[in-house]
């Protein structure tokens, strides 16, 4: 083969990789640019949904339990904070008191059979600790599964779950996150049909 020939051939494989190279490039970069996305579902409990995932009907004692799932396509790193919702919400230990087994009730029951039957104190301490123990636990558990202040890094899911009061719910809410290096803040509206809302919002 000659020299001329040669030459030209590594200018042909040249040009080839290039165009390859250069139609990788423009794909990833459009991938890229289609996939800064976030996505958000949210999901209102009902009281069987309630009881399922806390063993306790919140809804019945005037709180509704908003899950909410986000998924971080982007290559931001997005703050959640709960006081970036428009909506009212509650802590969760507070939610948890309200479905507490009444502690002080059963130790003045036990109180006053104790009175005229002694032999019933060892079971009533047992019963009354018991009782606290178990409304700790509960606690716990409502605080294991709501939602928290946090950043959202690239690539990774996100959810939890907030209460808010029913008279303060509405179907229409904005969940504000935040670009942790910028500040920026972007806007989730939310509008929920039949107690469910799944939205892409693009960034």
């Amino acid at each position: 083969m000659k020299i001329g020939s040669f030459v030209k051939l590594l200018v042909y494989i040249g040009v080839i990789v290039g165009i390859f190279s250069l139609g990788y490039r423009l794909l990833r970069n459009k991938h890229q640019k289609t996939s800064q996305k976030i996505s958000l579902g949210c999901k209102v409990f009902s009281k069987v949904e309630s009881i399922e995932c806390f063993g306790k009907d919140v809804v019945s004692q005037g709180y509704k339990p908003l899950h909410i799932s986000i998924s971080n396509t982007t290559q931001r790193y997005l703050k959640f904070a709960q006081n970036d919702i428009s909506l009212k919400t509650v802590p969760a230990e507070i939610v948890a008191r309200s479905v507490y087994s009444s502690t002080a009730k059963r130790i003045l029951g036990w109180g006053i059979a104790c009175l005229f039957f002694p032999i019933l104190f060892i079971p009533a301490i047992i019963t009354s600790v018991s009782s606290y123990c178990a409304n700790d636990a509960l606690t716990n558990t409502f605080i294991a599964k709501s939602a928290t202040d946090r950043i959202i890094a690239p690539g990774s899911h996100y959810d939890g779950i907030i209460f808010v009061p029913t008279d303060d719910y509405s179907n229409r809410f904005t969940i504000m996150l935040s670009d942790k290096d910028s500040s920026e803040k972007i806007a989730c509206n939310v509008d929920m049909v039949c107690g469910f809302s799944h939205k892409l919002y693009k960034i």
